[in-house]
């Protein structure tokens, strides 16, 4: 019996099921027009050809199987291989993504030619693959920026789920600082009861459960901030991530702060897009400081982190990309916004 599935994670969203949103036969699709079937949850059927993302069900591997694809793609956006050394990360994430890793992900790769990656890290794991690389999309982008025009509060924003946690730790000292110092300032999390202990206990701070992707996508197109924090501990895995805290930052209008490496070392221009802080407590002061204090400077680097955004994380792009590997190739003449 068919169900549609209603549950979308945040990977299928921004590098895939958003870009072709028009042309994905959600439901029933015996007689759909739509040129991209939906398998399951994370998989997707086009011209003889299969799409995976992320993670995969039992039943979704068996339809594939029964399918016999002519091509496979896999879409994956963390470094699974360094799962095993990266203790910072929550155990029970940690866990979770290492058991896929041991017990569907050699399925899907029985499966896969072409594995795609936000970063050229992830592919060391999966040599005798062709290997393409894409950023995520959008999912939302600010296009006023008035908000910067009410300074009676400045709203700080550290958008991390729980797998950012340690990464919270980096700057913990320095927010408890800054909003002794600073009554005005309102520091936002969605660690819930995760936080930090040195952080409960304030005011001006405020820790929201986690969202679900339908719920955060809200606040990305309908909440403003006028800093957001994204700093990352030295790790393998952090090293490999995508560009979607920038895209986060972008949506939300604010101005961002990054720590000084990768992936934000190749993306971020220092003082024109984006502050690059090294990891230390009186770095990351003075830069959040200096934006506080200079709230003009403040919406320059957000305007230009959203244009930045707008550029890496171009729909059109993702659009083009999946329309030339799954349409174009079989269907000559096929444009897009076409459904026959």
């Amino acid at each position: 019996m068919f169900s549609i599935f209603h549950k979308n994670i945040p990977t299928l969203d921004i590098y895939f099921r958003a870009p072709l949103k028009a042309l994905i036969a959600e439901g029933p699709f015996l007689f759909s027009k739509q040129p991209i079937k939906r398998l399951g949850p994370n998989s997707f059927f086009a011209n003889g050809q299969v799409v995976i993302i992320r993670y995969i069900t039992t039943p979704e591997l068996n339809k594939i199987r029964a399918l016999k694809p002519k091509r496979c793609f896999y879409l994956i956006d963390d470094d699974l291989e360094a799962l095993a050394s990266d203790t910072s990360l929550p155990e029970d994430y940690r866990k979770r993504l290492m058991q896929f890793a041991s017990q569907h992900l050699p399925e899907i790769l029985a499966l896969a030619d072409t594995v795609i990656a936000p970063n050229e890290q992830i592919f060391k794991a999966y040599p005798g693959k062709t290997h393409l690389l894409l950023n995520p999309s959008y999912s939302a982008l600010c296009q006023d920026f008035s908000h910067f025009d009410d300074t009676s509060t400045i709203n700080i924003l550290f958008s991390g789920t729980r797998s950012h946690l340690n990464d919270l730790l980096l700057i913990s000292d320095t927010m408890v600082d800054i909003c002794r110092q600073h009554p005005h300032v309102r520091f936002t999390t969605f660690m819930g009861g995760h936080a930090p202990d040195n952080l409960k206990g304030f005011e001006n701070i405020e820790h929201r459960k986690a969202k679900s992707w339908d719920s955060f996508k809200h606040v990305l197109c309908n909440e403003r901030f006028h800093i957001a924090l994204a700093p990352y501990q030295d790790t393998k895995f952090n090293s490999a991530r995508s560009i979607n805290k920038l895209l986060d930052h972008a949506a939300l209008g604010a101005a961002g702060l990054y720590s000084n490496r990768l992936p934000f070392l190749d993306i971020i221009k220092h003082g024109k897009n984006g502050l690059l802080i090294n990891d230390n407590h009186q770095d990351w002061h003075n830069a959040i400081e200096s934006l506080i204090s200079d709230i003009k400077t403040s919406r320059h680097l957000a305007e230009n982190g959203a244009l930045l955004a707008a550029k890496l994380g171009d729909l059109e792009h993702v659009r083009s990309f999946w329309m030339d590997k799954l349409l174009y190739s079989s269907q000559k003449g096929f444009r897009v916004g076409e459904t026959d």
